[in-house]
């Protein structure tokens, strides 16, 4: 697949060799239950699946296809996934959040190290 902002149903379908109704099945089953899963749509109702919609269908099909799972058991498993994301993002805000504070120590020793060498120049 060529790399775009959107991609038509078509191309995803032959992106990923699942035909197009299979794409409207997995789209209406595991958006009824998981809407972050279904792709954008355009003014004219046409699907627009960006980048993230594309990985979406293709981890889909690895868990049916792949793992054989089956749909109900695919939609457990992505839904509990997504918990651990939510969970993984705090964990990322809070390690955010230290290494601001290390980046703001680390400037405070650089200025006082700094200091030390214009003070011996003298």
């Amino acid at each position: 697949m060529e790399d775009k902002q959107y991609y038509s149903i078509s191309e995803v379908s032959e992106g990923l060799d699942v035909p197009q109704p299979t794409l409207r099945y997995w789209e209406k089953v595991f958006g009824a239950e998981i809407p972050s899963m279904l792709p954008h749509r355009s003014a004219g109702s046409t699907r627009r699946y960006n980048k993230k919609d594309v990985e979406n269908m293709r981890f889909i099909q690895f868990l049916l296809k792949e793992k054989g799972l089956s749909i109900k058991s695919a939609i457990e498993h992505i839904k509990a996934q997504k918990g651990k994301h939510n969970s993984g993002d705090k964990i990322a805000q809070f390690l955010a959040g230290i290494r601001a504070e290390l980046n703001a120590e680390i400037k405070v020793c650089d200025a006082i190290i700094e200091s030390g060498r214009q003070a011996k120049e003298r």
